[in-house]
């Protein structure tokens, strides 16, 4: 016996809940789009040229740190964490059995929902503070590696040609 495969307009891709607005088959699509853009990425990081890359990898650390210092001053702002969890809900659709029955039937969707999480401000600020240290002092090792780069890998003055392919 064949398993059920659901019918109806949640089937189809036009049904939208009223909490989000989104196709109750997205998820499933957004893991295609993943799938999609990785090669893209890697074909967009690519065109880097090895310069761009060198000066990317030698301020790394730096960049990650001012996100991280960015996260932690945005919930010092809100006063509170944001996180997102995945929830599943059931959906009423139409199914259709084996022997071509249609017959109602409830099927999950998983939905990302953003819940407010309480935090110690005291350590985020804290945190914070010592990010800045770090930061005030990734700063310099990361205009060196940077500068290293442009001295190794050279950097075309302003205004100058690229050099012709040939």
């Amino acid at each position: 016996m064949r398993t059920a495969a659901p019918r109806g307009p949640a089937a189809s891709g036009r049904f939208k809940t009223k909490a989000s607005g989104a196709v109750p088959g997205a998820f499933l699509m957004r893991g295609c789009r993943a799938a999609l853009l990785g090669p893209l990425l890697l074909a967009l990081a690519a065109c880097q040229s090895p310069m761009e890359r060198c000066v990317a990898q030698a301020t790394e650390s730096l960049r990650a740190a001012e996100r991280e210092l960015a996260s932690a001053e945005a919930t010092l702002a809100r006063g509170h964490a944001i996180e997102t969890r995945r929830r599943s809900i059931p959906i009423y659709t139409s199914c259709r059995a084996g022997d071509g029955r249609i017959y109602p039937c409830f099927r999950d969707w998983e939905q990302e929902v953003t819940v407010k999480v309480p935090v110690d401000l005291a350590r985020v600020a804290a945190r914070a503070e010592t990010l800045r240290a770090d930061i005030a002092a990734l700063r310099p090792v990361a205009a060196e590696g940077a500068a290293q780069c442009r001295a190794v890998l050279g950097e075309p003055a302003e205004g100058a040609e690229p050099p012709a392919a040939g």
